[in-house]
């Protein structure tokens, strides 16, 4: 599929938002700054305002301002409506494990129904190299290896719709009901939860406040590039983030992991710590923790009068700074009790959820 092009404010943390979709569904993109003589013919040509940021422009010539997910995955052209009522088996969650039981129980002639939220892949799509994979004793991106698992059972006839959210599941008599947010429901003989994990908040006002604009969860593959000679820092020490500084490593000046703990033994796999160790511009400072940051604001900009001048300084600030903090720290999610046919709960938000992805 040929590609889109971008246009946003450098500082957008919609942008960043849409990068990451973007590169996670495989899809190639130009970024154009809205400021840049690029990015101001492209508005002109679409007859978009400025203000009306972000903005999509489609190979054929299509403009979506500020797109939602669905609006994206749409004109992607994946399927984001379910058109079957029952099937054998309904898979709640597109990561390695929904992708994997959807290959398999369709491979067995099962109807299967693959819902995602969002985008498949999970944890392991937003890795840049996995080298415990079997197969590939030299790594593979994960975004690649998820998009060839998502490939591999839509051929072997999985039905897999993106961002449709399951909201509630019930028993009736020998059959699941999977009730979605869109008002349909689906009908199956059997139903996987398999909703991974979600990102672990720091609970740090000052970073929630830069969320796009120099803070990330998870490894920000997208944004890597945007991290040339920078000072990033990496809060985790799971497979996770080391994969990520490993990663950043090539682009960035200096990575440094902070560690709470006295060792990574406990948490890495020993062949990542091996190539952390080996790894001249990677440091590991342990027995740390991020309690705050501080914005350091150009000399130019503490004398600037004018609110859209301040809002220009506000951008820079965030943009011209000198570490970059990335949370990577992951924690199971705990909305799958919702999905236990003994009750009717919604799947997302529920607080009182314990349990592990599993088969109802």
């Amino acid at each position: 599929m040929r590609g889109v092009r971008l246009i946003a404010a450098d500082s957008d943390s919609r942008a960043v938002q849409l990068r990451d979709v973007m590169t996670r569904f495989r899809l190639p993109y130009r970024f154009d700054p809205s400021e840049s003589d690029a990015g101001r013919r492209l508005l002109a040509a679409a007859g978009v305002e400025a203000a009306d940021l972000p903005v999509l422009v489609r190979y054929d010539g299509q403009v979506m301002i500020d797109p939602s997910l669905p609006d994206l995955a749409r004109a992607i052209g994946v399927s984001i409506e379910n058109d079957i009522e029952t099937c054998d088996l309904a898979i709640v969650g597109a990561g390695p494990a929904g992708l994997t039981a959807a290959v398999y129980a369709a491979s067995e002639g099962l109807e299967t129904v693959l819902l995602e939220l969002a985008v498949s892949g999970g944890q392991a799509g937003t890795s840049p190299l996995i080298r415990n994979y079997p197969g590939f004793p030299h790594g593979i991106d994960g975004g690649a290896l998820m998009e060839r698992t998502c490939g591999q059972a839509w051929l072997m006839g999985a039905h897999i719709v993106f961002t449709q959210q399951a909201v509630a599941l019930e028993r009736h008599g020998d059959d699941r009901i999977v009730r979605l947010l869109d008002g349909t429901e689906l009908r199956a003989r059997a139903v996987l939860i398999a909703t991974g994990i979600r990102w672990r908040r720091l609970g740090v006002p000052q970073l929630e406040a830069l969320l796009g604009a120099g803070v990330f969860y998870g490894a920000a593959v997208s944004e890597s590039r945007a991290m040339q000679d920078q000072n990033v820092f990496i809060v985790g020490t799971g497979n996770s983030a080391a994969q990520a500084a490993l990663h950043l490593a090539k682009h960035a000046s200096a990575v440094t992991l902070l560690a709470r703990g006295d060792s990574l033994t406990n948490s890495m796999s020993s062949y990542l710590i091996r190539a952390i160790e080996s790894t001249p511009n990677i440091a590991v400072r342990h027995r740390t923790e991020v309690v705050s940051t501080v914005v350091i604001i150009p000399d130019e900009c503490r004398s600037t009068r004018g609110s859209g001048s301040r809002a220009r300084c506000r951008r820079r600030a965030r943009m011209g700074r000198q570490a970059i903090v990335i949370g990577v720290a992951a924690r199971r999610r705990r909305d799958t009790d919702a999905c236990r046919p003994t009750r009717q709960r919604a799947l997302a938000g529920s607080e009182q959820a314990r349990t592990a992805p599993s088969v109802a």
